[in-house]
């Protein structure tokens, strides 16, 4: 342990920790908060042996800083070797300054998390081998802030900043994914930039699989000549797929080519997608290479080809923006195999100012279906068999009929309170006719008809939330006075904003229910609509049954009784707010109401001997499947129960251990098979005839705390025997022997104090 104490440290010398030649222990540098190592020039602090498996090593450093003694001579570098311990050697906190190599990896995986490295040659270099987890950290002033190879990525680079490096970004060193399993890019803060080419294929196993999945808005750039390849080109134990949302694939350098994403033969068609990625600056953005991977709302500009495919390859390219690349999509086709580029209203792709063509069809061995794309005009593509098209080229055997020949509105949704805010423009507003929204979650389209001389400008609409979903997703598409559609938008997802309003139980009975509802500090609430259902009905399915004026509370609160009841029923309850527009919110979370059952009435009691008593009540609900039935002493709270009833029973026998002198009380309440109950019947009580010839006694009072330590009990007592000399009365754990003299039949009264 290297504890804070007056002065720095001052490393005249290189530091080595590892404990020699001992596997099974490890020698731990510990250095405390506040610590500073100061470093002369070219001295390092190495962790763990790099060869040895008997010297193992380990640093944890807290808040400490790591600077040179000259800061113009600089110090070498922390270096964690292989041998050094991962699950224990940590950096959190501190500050790594003027090294070479603030921090060197070699085949270890340290974790490294919100530390200042500043002024260093390299920031973090890591090796081959080597995994660290760098998160949190602040790169300022560096000339490389992180150097790591595409393999050792996993998850493991987020959450850090980067500040006025000479390189701002994260060095990825070309390399091969290879192990089984999933690897995520996620997003940090600056791009990666990839020196060389990466291979994304499983190691010589064909029933496994290796996933490069980058994350939402993470920007991946190319160095000069670079491929990303996805699986191998004609060996299956070498399989590979590519998971990429919201991704940007570019070059690195302005004057830079990269050569694209080449998915080969043994990708996995299934598992390998781009959705809502931009790929640019490349020479073929995607080439497919016998592989059939889906391509979805991404937008492809400044390649030499977009997309090109050989003729073994089928991709799935739908909703995609192929804007001045030399040509959109290239497709080589051979005979008898069916192509589609587009296909369907929802599916049609964007070709604008592609300068050689937006499709073409190579080798002429079978027809493109290029159906529902547009364009870039409304009279279609430039082809021979389309004198009138200026749109983009069309080359080869393409079916482009019938065409867009309008691009989709651009669409904006707002979540509120009172239901998602839309806005849309579309170029061509002057000739539209409608608009069709179409939504998720099952709900039906929204058609806006324009009525009259349209007026182009923004349209708006507001749409209720009508169920309680967490988000809702949005596409629309025009139609103009001619009947052409225009492509649809891509889906715009939205986290809908939830109405936050509590119901409160007041009570329960079985002809009503009263809640009490909150007042809710939203400000422009005017209204709130009481909806209601029966049993577990959806909300689609619950009906307004009150509307309350912000107004109409009181002290916060609104009592509402619903006597709309039936016995033994399940309620669902909830509310929309609205305001002075009548926009409605969505419903409050429901709550579950219980009705009661009626209870039975009328019970009577008779004693038919004593061991028996007949117990006699009217039944009076329809929805009951039975009865209880209570017993219990009146001195007692607790009820006992003595049996189980079937539905419609009127009367019942109770033989159950009754003793002779005894008052009994009876009860009973009705239950379902939904978990509904009853309150109880009447309470009746009955006393049972001493026995004959015995002796007994009564408690006929208990005086609390007369005396400083002591209580009163009062007993009397009947004796049906002579000569009785001793009575044994036992209060909790304390036996008392209360003396007397009595006689038959005379009564005598005692005082015992405990």
């Amino acid at each position: 342990d290297w504890l804070l104490d007056g002065a720095p440290y001052r490393l005249t010398d290189h530091i080595q920790v590892w404990y020699n030649q001992n596997s099974g222990y490890t020698a731990i540098l510990k250095i405390y908060p506040q610590v500073q190592m100061v470093f002369e020039a070219g001295k390092y602090l190495y962790i763990g042996s790099t060869s040895d498996a008997n010297d193992w090593g380990a640093l944890q450093a807290d808040s400490v800083t790591f600077t040179a003694l000259d800061t113009s001579s600089g110090w070498s570098s922390i270096k964690i070797n292989n041998y050094s311990r991962d699950d224990e050697t940590y950096l959190d906190h501190c500050i790594i300054e003027y090294a070479d190599d603030g921090v060197i990896c070699q085949s270890s995986n340290p974790t490294i998390t919100n530390t200042v490295l500043r002024y260093n040659t390299d920031g973090i270099e890591a090796d081959e081998g080597a995994r660290p987890t760098v998160t949190g950290n602040s790169f300022t002033e560096n000339t490389r802030p992180v150097s790591v190879f595409a393999q050792r990525i996993d998850s493991t680079l987020y959450g850090n900043t980067y500040t006025d490096n000479e390189k701002d970004y994260i060095e990825v060193q070309g390399d091969y994914i290879q192990d089984n399993g999933t690897f995520i890019w996620a997003m940090d803060g600056a791009p990666y930039v990839v020196n060389g080419s990466v291979y994304v294929q499983r190691d010589n196993n064909n029933s496994q699989l290796s996933t490069l999945k980058i994350e939402d808005g993470t920007i991946v750039q190319f160095n000069d000549g670079a491929w990303l390849y996805i699986g191998h080109e004609s060996n299956g134990s070498y399989r590979g797929a590519l998971q990429a949302d919201g991704v940007t694939f570019t070059r690195s350098d302005a004057t830079d080519t990269w050569l694209g994403i080449r998915i080969r033969n043994y990708s996995d068609d299934a598992t390998t997608y781009l959705d809502n990625c931009t790929i640019e600056y490349a020479g073929d953005g995607i080439y497919c290479e016998s592989s059939n991977p889906t391509i979805t709302n991404t937008v492809f500009r400044y390649n030499t080809d977009g997309i090109e495919a050989d003729v073994s390859s089928i991709p799935v390219v739908e909703q995609n923006h192929f804007i001045t690349n030399d040509v959109g999509v290239r497709q080589r086709t051979t005979g008898g195999t069916s192509y589609t580029i587009g296909g369907s209203q929802t599916t049609g792709n964007v070709f604008s100012g592609n300068i050689i063509a937006g499709l073409v069809e190579e080798n002429g061995a079978s027809v493109v279906n290029a159906e529902y794309n547009y364009w870039n005009a409304i009279s279609g593509p430039t082809h021979v068999d389309n004198p009138d098209g200026t749109g983009d080229a069309v080359m080869g055997q393409v079916n482009y009929v019938p065409f867009i020949s309008m691009v989709a509105p651009e669409l904006v949704v707002v979540p509120g309170l009172f239901g998602n805010s839309l806005s849309w423009t579309h170029p061509n507003d002057a000739t539209i006719a409608e608009y069709i929204i179409e939504r998720c979650c099952d709900l039906p389209d929204i058609t806006v008809t324009i009525i009259g001389d349209p007026i182009p400008g923004t349209h708006n609409l507001i749409d209720e939330i009508t169920h309680r979903n967490e988000s809702s997703m949005y596409s629309i598409r025009a139609i103009d006075h001619d009947d052409n559609e225009s492509l649809i938008s891509s889906p715009l997802g939205v986290q809908n904003q939830l109405l936050d309003q509590s119901i409160l139980v007041d009570s329960i009975s079985f002809s009503s229910l009263a809640m009490l509802v909150p007042q809710n500090s939203h400000e422009a609430i005017a209204n709130y609509h009481i909806v209601k259902g029966i049993d577990s009905v959806d909300y689609a399915d619950m009906n307004e049954i009150e509307m309350i004026s912000s107004n109409d509370f009181s002290d916060g609160y609104y009592l509402f009784m619903d006597d709309d009841i039936s016995e033994g029923k399940r309620y669902r309850y909830a509310i929309k707010v609205s305001d002075e527009e009548s926009n409605k919110s969505s419903h409050s979370e429901f709550i579950e109401l219980l009705s009661t059952l009626i209870p039975p009435s009328n019970l009577e009691l008779t004693m038919i001997s004593n061991e028996e008593i007949e117990l006699n009540w009217e039944d009076n609900s329809d929805r009951n499947q039975g009865y209880y039935i209570l017993r219990k002493i009146p001195e007692l709270t607790t009820w006992t129960v003595l049996d189980t009833l079937g539905e419609n029973a009127t009367t019942y026998t109770d033989e159950n251990n009754l003793q002779a002198g005894s008052d009994y009380e009876y009860a009973l309440y009705g239950f379902s098979d939904i978990g509904a109950f009853s309150e109880y019947s009447n309470i009746q009580m009955i006393s049972l005839p001493q026995a004959a010839n015995t002796s007994y006694a009564e408690i006929s009072g208990i005086s609390e705390n007369e005396g400083l330590f002591s209580d009163t009990v009062t007993v009397n007592y009947f004796s049906g025997f002579r000569n009785q000399l001793s009575i044994k009365i036992k209060l909790s754990s304390i036996i008392i022997f209360y003396h007397c003299y009595l006689y038959p039949y005379t009564k005598r009264i005692g005082h015992i104090n405990i």
